[in-house]
């Protein structure tokens, strides 16, 4: 009983070792990717809202989401009757914020199919996602294709570029 035991415990200490030697020296370029998913992913967060947010999360709103973007943010996007084709200051895109805020009733946002492709020497990364976007009252939802260009600023990955990919009609 006592060798089974010894057994087992040297079994998951080395599955323990091996699980962290491999979280540690993976590879810089999968870790920034996984990065750059997880800050995308908390983009599509921090852009939906309810219509039955309390008032003081409404009022961080614009804030939550500009810090995803970096500044003179190019925009090229269509999704139905809505678009955007221009470059944004980040004052810009938190005035635009609050006035999605205020203009819709509520906005569901979930990135799915998140590919990276990172350029560590360059400090950039492209990302090619889809976006499932539900505005309330709306009887459809939007499923729309992305290309997102990311910067490295300040330790953060922000977006510099964000247009739709426009597929034959």
């Amino acid at each position: 009983m006592r060798l089974r035991r010894g057994v087992a415990s040297a079994v998951i200490a080395v599955l323990t070792l091996s699980t962290l030697a491999l979280l540690f020296t993976s590879d810089p370029r999968a870790r920034e990717a996984r990065r750059v998913r997880s800050r995308l992913k908390a983009l599509a967060t921090a852009v939906s809202f309810k219509e039955s947010d309390a008032p003081f999360v409404r009022l961080g709103y614009p804030g939550r989401i500009v810090d995803f973007f970096g500044e003179g943010t190019e925009v090229d996007i269509t999704l139905g009757s809505r678009s955007a084709h221009q470059s944004f200051t980040r004052s810009e895109l938190k005035e635009g914020a609050a006035g999605l805020r205020a203009t819709n009733r509520g906005v569901s946002v979930e990135f799915t199919d998140v590919a990276v492709t990172p350029d560590l020497e360059q400090g950039r990364a492209e990302a090619h996602l889809t976006a499932k976007i539900f505005f309330l009252g709306d009887h459809d939802y939007f499923v729309q294709e992305f290309r997102v260009g990311l910067v490295k600023a300040d330790g953060e990955w922000r977006i510099r570029r964000m247009a739709t990919v426009r597929t034959m009609e």
